[in-house]
Formats: structure tokens, C-alpha cells, sequence
């Protein structure tokens, strides 16, 4: 499993260096070699917003893999992953969802767990843009509703997720740039659906993790909004039906 591990950071590395220095000698490019200059020149593209060229060249690299039948898990696995996100540049959701899910398996097989779960909260990011919130829920905790632990009598409380969920797997693995992601969409989502008490507390745990992440702080920002106009529009109507008692508990709130 180390070897396999070891194996997959030297091809991760390898795929962001760039291969001109060989070119230039005049030595002979191998097609291993031009799968990884295809590589190369769609992270180029991709790094100058030309995500339609980037995705062509992955593709293509993806071909050659396949149609030379290379078992190579760990370099398609990097792609899947680069192809999934510029597909989401494009709008093009349906394939994200396909290059991500080829992602995970690719990730699986070389047994980067951490990864697997850091691509189920991009493919959760997915599904919650094209407004399917449960399979966001599911992918990131995979709980509808979920308990939540009271720590030291503060206003943080303690997540639980079910096993293999991206949760879960930042949590085993102390990957916290992946559970600050995982939460934080999971937030979002709770937040897109409505239930703001519960995407406080997705948020704030995650902010305990996150210290001054902005991107977690502006979804608590929002999410407290939401919550506030959402009283405000309960105070209202309970002074319209005369219940005097509850539109000051609303605007109390």
C-alpha cells in the first residue's frame, strides 16, 4: 500500500512537470511520454480559462490510456479529477457527475481514501447546482437529518456521518482542508434548502476548523441573513393575524 502511495505522488508530480527540456534534446517521445505532454497542455489551457481545449487534451489522454489498455489508476485519476472541474466552467454538469464518479473509482483503486472523499464533495457540489440537494446530503454525510453533540456548552457542535461519506473519511484521516470543504458545502446546501438552524451548525463546525476561511464566514453571513429575513417574514404575518404574543418572539429572534 506504501509503494502504491509513493507511486501515485510520483505521478501526480510528474504530471504537472513539464516534458520541453526532453523535447528539446530531439530525443524521441514515447507514447507514454506524449499521454503526459497531452496532460500538460491541458493544464495549460486549462491556467489561460480555455477549458473547452483542456478538456480535448485530457480526453484524448484518456484514449490513448485505454486503447493501449494501461491499467494506470493513478495518472487517470488525476484526469477524471482535472476533468470533472472544467466541465463545471462550461456548465457542463452531466459530465462533471461522470468524470467525477470515474474519479472516485480511479482514486479507490489506488486506495487514496482522503482523495475519494474530497472528490464526493465535489460531486456533491455537482448534484446541489443542478438542485438536487439529497444526493449532495448523501455523498457528503449521508444523513437527512443529523444529531448534533453540545461541546463545552458552547455553539459548536460535534457532526456525525456515516461511514465512507466525505464526513467521515476527512474525519478518519485528519484531512482538514477536506472536512472544511466537506461542511462547508454541506452548509450551503442545508441553507439552499431552507433549514438554517442546521446549516449554522454544518457552518460553525466547520469554522472551528477553518479559523478565517472567508468562503465559511460569508456562508455564515449568508445563513444568518436568511435566517433573520425568515422571522422577520413570521413577525409579520403573525401581526397580521393578531397573534401578538408570537410576533414579538420572531422579532426577538
Amino acid at each position: 500500500m506504501k509503494t502504491k502511495k509513493k507511486y501515485l505522488k510520483f505521478v501526480q508530480l510528474l504530471l504537472f512537470t513539464t516534458l520541453l527540456i526532453c523535447i528539446s534534446f530531439g530525443q524521441v517521445v514515447s507514447a507514454q511520454d506524449y499521454q503526459t505532454i497531452l496532460i500538460e497542455r491541458g493544464i495549460k489551457d486549462y491556467n489561460n480559462r480555455n477549458f473547452v481545449n483542456a478538456i480535448k487534451h485530457w480526453q484524448e489522454a484518456l484514449v490513448k490510456y485505454k486503447n493501449r489498455n494501461q491499467n494506470n489508476s493513478a495518472a487517470t485519476a488525476v484526469i477524471n479529477e482535472n476533468l470533472g472541474r472544467a466541465y463545471q466552467k462550461i456548465g457542463e454538469n452531466q459530465a462533471a457527475i461522470t468524470s467525477l464518479t470515474a474519479a472516485i473509482q480511479d482514486y479507490q483503486a489506488v486506495k487514496d481514501i482522503p482523495q475519494v472523499g474530497r472528490m464526493r464533495t465535489e460531486l456533491a457540489q455537482v448534484y446541489s447546482n443542478l438542485g438536487q440537494p439529497q444526493k449532495s446530503i448523501a455523498l457528503l454525510c449521508g444523513k437527512k437529518v443529523d444529531k448534533f453533540t453540545d461541546s463545552q456548552n458552547q455553539n459548536i457542535k460535534t457532526v456525525e456521518c456515516i461511514s465512507e461519506s466525505a464526513v467521515q473519511i476527512a474525519d478518519k484521516y485528519n484531512d482538514k482542508p477536506g472536512k472544511i470543504a466537506a461542511l462547508g458545502v454541506l452548509g450551503e446546501v442545508y441553507r439552499l434548502i431552507g433549514n438554517y438552524d442546521l446549516a449554522l451548525a454544518y457552518l460553525q463546525a466547520a469554522k472551528v476548523d477553518a479559523e478565517d476561511n472567508f468562503l465559511i464566514l460569508n456562508s455564515l453571513g449568508n445563513a444568518y441573513l436568511n435566517r433573520a429575513q425568515l422571522r422577520e417574514l413570521q413577525a409579520v404575518s403573525a401581526c397580521k393575524i393578531g397573534l401578538d404574543d408570537k410576533e414579538i418572539e420572531f422579532k426577538q429572534k
